[in-house]
């Protein structure tokens, strides 16, 4: 028993001894999980003083003087245009700005979008209700009537759940089309959809009234 006990723990050091060890440094384990960084690649299309911090600093400070100098506009809007692209989160509009910029030739994440170049601009919320990913119809409703409701609603406060609630006139809300009408102004609609689909529906609602 005690020598079968020895062969075999022989024929284990025998192993372990013919393995060769691997040498492993912490320079090789970064290039396995980090290969970019053993490897790094240069960006032609980035100048070189964008490797500078004074670059970033500077331009910094041009784009605060620049706002801080912009005179206040306090004149009264004569006429409203509400632009909206279906799903035009910041994403998107980051894919759109890279996508742009590349197709010129420039460093895409730099480029910047006309509407980016807008002296003012400001983000909503515009959730459901009752569902964590907006659909267009709740979307329209907040961003046109500014009123949250559930999904697949258009028009409508959050007490609408079924055509009997949607019928309740006091459950209705008006977007700024409405509002617009009421003061003797005039609205209308370009789309590059139907009028019916969800986004342009929400607007087209205060018009039928």
């Amino acid at each position: 028993m005690i020598r079968k006990l020895l062969l075999g723990l022989t024929v284990i050091a025998v192993i372990i001894q013919a393995t060769p060890e691997q040498p492993s440094t912490d320079i090789e384990d970064d290039a396995v999980m980090h290969p970019r960084r053993t490897r790094p690649t240069r960006n032609p299309l980035i100048s070189e003083a964008e490797f500078e911090s004074d670059y970033w600093i500077n331009q910094a400070q041009a784009t605060l003087r620049a706002k801080r100098a912009r005179e206040l506009n306090k004149n009264v809007a004569k006429n409203v245009i509400m632009f909206l692209g279906d799903g035009l989160s910041i994403g998107t509009l980051k894919a759109a700005r890279v996508w742009l910029g590349q197709q010129r030739g420039e460093d895409g994440e730099a480029t910047k979008l006309a509407m980016e170049e807008f002296p003012y601009a400001g983000l909503s919320k515009t959730y459901c209700l009752d569902a964590q990913t907006a659909d267009s119809a709740c979307s329209a409703t907040a961003y046109l009537a500014g009123v949250k409701t559930n999904d697949g609603a258009i028009g409508v406060n959050g007490k609408s759940v079924n055509c009997n609630t949607n019928l309740d006139v006091s459950n209705h809300v008006f977007s700024i089309a409405k509002w617009s009408q009421d003061v003797g102004k005039k609205t209308g609609i370009v789309t590059t959809t139907r009028v019916t689909h969800a986004s342009p529906a929400g607007k087209f609602k205060a018009i039928l009234h």
